[in-house]
């Protein structure tokens, strides 16, 4: 992905709504700033696409802005811990850029390498397994069930010729 200037647009404003309403716990060194309540409440009211949601969140989560500590519910308000705002050298880091010098092929592989670590990783052998395992037991039922057909056929094609 290339460095997008809007997005990390989107990402300084998400943070500095959530650390205006955050709170301080602990002293001296031990400080740390807490937002309690609605991520979706605050997106909103910055007015920004709904499409960015997912999005900022997961790089201020990266690029180690923020951490959530409790996912929210009806009952319950988020809790996300605020260490540092967003740095734009870090996002454009995150990022390369044609701009900077990547090749495109640089490029490419970083993406894909980023997919990668972000797929929940999956026993592919064992799920193929598990399917051929399921398709072995529809093509038995299938079969089953094709002899009782051609078995009732015949039964009523003699019953027809007495």
């Amino acid at each position: 992905m290339t460095y997008a200037p809007r997005l990390f647009d989107h990402c300084l404003a998400l943070y500095e709504k959530l650390d205006s309403r955050a709170t301080i716990q602990g002293k001296g060194k031990d400080k740390q700033r807490f937002f309690e309540g609605s991520k979706l409440a605050v997106f909103r009211e910055l007015g920004i696409s709904q499409g960015y949601y997912s999005q900022t969140f997961a790089i201020l989560t990266e690029l180690g802005c923020i951490e959530q500590l409790q996912k929210g519910s009806v009952a319950r308000p988020t809790v996300i811990a605020l260490h540092k705002p967003p740095d734009v050298d870090e996002f454009k880091g995150m990022y390369r850029s044609v701009l900077t010098g990547s090749s495109s092929s640089d490029t490419l592989a970083t993406e894909i390498e980023d997919i990668k670590r972000r797929l929940p990783q999956v026993e592919i052998n064992s799920y193929i397994v598990s399917l051929e395992k399921r398709l072995g037991e529809l093509d038995a039922r299938l079969t089953k069930v094709e002899r009782s057909h051609d078995t009732t056929r015949e039964e009523s094609q003699l019953a027809s010729q007495t």
